[in-house]
């Protein structure tokens, strides 16, 4: 035996899905996601991290209770935006799944109450002319028609603007492919920078990105990343506009290829290689080559050493500091691409390496030892340390990501304002053009009248306009043939 349920209860569960459909209910859930983004991007991270500790110490959440710091993307994958996405999601199924049922039986219903011609009339005589000239008005101004006779007077039914219907599907569908976009973003996306010289190679299988973040549903790809950067050009042209570029070249596991040809990554272009898109950073600078020795010849610091910011008014010296480990010794690196003497003192014009000079100081127990400007190719001797400026190139951030929302996003938009369009401008009319008879006159009596889902002061004037083009059309058809 079933269980009795009460009729109150069973209604209730019943009107579930219509309530969650209503177009009140979405037109919340997307404002409250509107207001969590606008809060996302900002408020501090402290203090959404802040909120997200609340929550999980009200419902005894350890692992958000102990949340300190969320960044913007850290925190589109927090309890409130996630629930939210799910419930709009819900919404938008149910909404999407009513509309499709709603027109399908909408047009199953007027196909089966469509008029049919009686005994298949044939059109004679002033009337089936009238008929095939409504007709003809009618399908001129985009109306699809059918007409139908019924006791000896003709009706002729157009529509337009059935598209229209479907627009509103076309936007659910888009809305519903940009929430999944930003799911994918945020817990199947990968990002990640590496600071590379020129000549330097990088194989994710040995070395290490600089910087890293992974969705938790993220899955690497197959074949790791290995690429080598050939050169730095900080003046690349692009249809006649100037950008940073780097040129690098894939590699197969760390190898090169003939098939694998140096090409240029900037800002919008990037290169697909390994399952990530490899882009241009915002960071560039100089690597000088710099060796330094102590008193006993041991090697300090050799090799190309990345210098990290720009430095002066005008930013047209480089400057870095660097800790010797297990020392008390700290490198002070400044480099003057275009370095000029004057007036006691060595300054840059400019930020290309024309005459590069390395300002080099050595700070031992926090007082200075070795103090000297070194031009590219010399060495110099001081303080009990020698430093050798041997050369100069460029180092360049390439950024690599993996974005599998960013499609879904693209696709989302486009039918979203596809829906939209079609929802403004193809709004769906029916029109009903009644001919009673023909009088004893020969008078061609007529009868309009139709309704419009929007748009209804301009469907009036349409209208206005289809009842004179028909009373001249129909006046034409009723004076006799030779007058």
């Amino acid at each position: 035996m079933k269980p009795a349920f009460p009729s109150w209860l069973r209604q209730g569960v019943r009107a579930i899905p219509r309530r969650l459909a209503s177009v009140k209910l979405g037109s919340i859930l997307i404002i409250a996601l509107f207001a969590l983004t606008l809060a996302a991007a900002f408020f501090p991270g402290s203090q959404a991290a802040g909120f997200v500790r609340g929550i999980g110490e009200a419902l005894e959440l350890d692992n958000l209770s102990r949340v300190r710091e969320l960044n913007f993307q850290e925190r589109f994958e927090t309890p409130p935006f996630i629930l939210l996405t799910l419930v709009l999601s819900v919404s938008l199924c149910f909404s999407l799944y009513f509309r499709i049922k709603g027109e399908l039986k909408r047009r199953r219903a007027e196909a089966a109450a469509q008029p049919r011609d009686a005994g298949r009339q044939q059109r004679r005589g002033p009337a089936g002319a009238a008929v095939a000239a409504v007709e003809q008005t009618l399908q001129r101004r985009g109306y699809r028609t059918h007409a139908a006779c019924a006791a000896g007077a003709w009706k002729v039914h157009a529509t337009k603007g059935g598209a229209g219907v479907w627009g509103s599907v076309l936007f659910h569908i888009g809305l519903l492919l940009i929430l999944a976009a930003v799911v994918l973003s945020t817990s199947a996306s990968f990002k990640a920078s590496v600071k590379l010289t020129e000549g330097q190679s990088f194989d994710a299988r040995v070395d290490a990105y600089g910087v890293q973040k992974a969705g938790r549903w993220y899955s690497p790809a197959s074949q790791p990343l290995t690429f080598h950067l050939v050169r730095v050009e900080p003046e690349f042209e692009v249809d006649g506009a100037t950008t940073a570029a780097s040129i690098v070249e894939p590699t197969l596991e760390g190898k090169r290829s003939r098939f694998s040809v140096p090409t240029p990554v900037y800002i919008n272009n990037g290169l697909k290689h390994a399952g990530v898109t490899l882009h241009q950073g915002r960071e560039t600078g100089y690597a000088p080559l710099v060796v330094v020795e102590d008193a006993a010849g041991k090697r300090l610091l050799t090799g190309y050493t990345r210098l990290a910011s720009a430095a002066g008014q005008e930013q047209e010296s480089f400057l870095d500091f660097i800790d010797i480990p297990d020392t008390d010794v700290r490198i002070e690196l400044e480099l003057l691409p275009d370095a000029v003497y004057r007036d006691g003192a060595y300054l840059s014009r400019s930020a290309a390496p024309k005459n590069p000079v390395l300002h080099v100081v050595v700070h031992e127990r926090g007082q200075s030892a070795f103090d000297r400007f070194i031009p590219m190719t010399r060495d110099v001797s001081a303080g009990g340390y020698t430093v050798f400026f041997g050369g100069l190139r460029r180092w360049s951030q390439i950024d690599v990501s993996d974005a599998p929302g960013v499609p879904v996003l693209m696709a989302g938009a486009l039918l979203g304002v596809l829906g939209v369009a079609l929802r403004l401008l193809c709004v769906r009319r029916r029109i009903v053009v009644s001919l009673p008879g023909v009088a004893q006159d020969q008078t061609l009596a007529f009868d309009v009248t139709g309704a419009s889902e929007k748009f209804q002061r301009l469907f009036e004037e349409e209208l206005a306009t289809l009842r004179a083009a028909l009373a001249e059309r129909l006046a034409a058809l009723s004076q006799p043939a030779g007058g």
